[in-house]
């Protein structure tokens, strides 16, 4: 069961919003990937970087 996140902080520009829950569609220890804002545009997240730290937190999942 891939993990689950949820937006602690809103970045609407990637169409993200406090509260929201996030499953990537792919995710190993460094990185993961969720669906951006476009169709045409994935949303590649480092792990160990601060916009993680600062927008998601774990809320289910492994």
């Amino acid at each position: 069961m891939p993990n689950t996140y949820k937006v602690k902080k809103t970045d609407a520009g990637n169409a993200l919003f406090e509260g929201q829950k996030v499953t990537p569609y792919y995710e190993d220890t460094k990185e993961m990937i969720i669906n951006g804002a476009r169709a045409d545009a994935d949303h590649h997240v480092k792990k160990d970087g601060q916009y993680f730290a600062e927008h998601f937190e774990i809320s289910g999942g492994n």
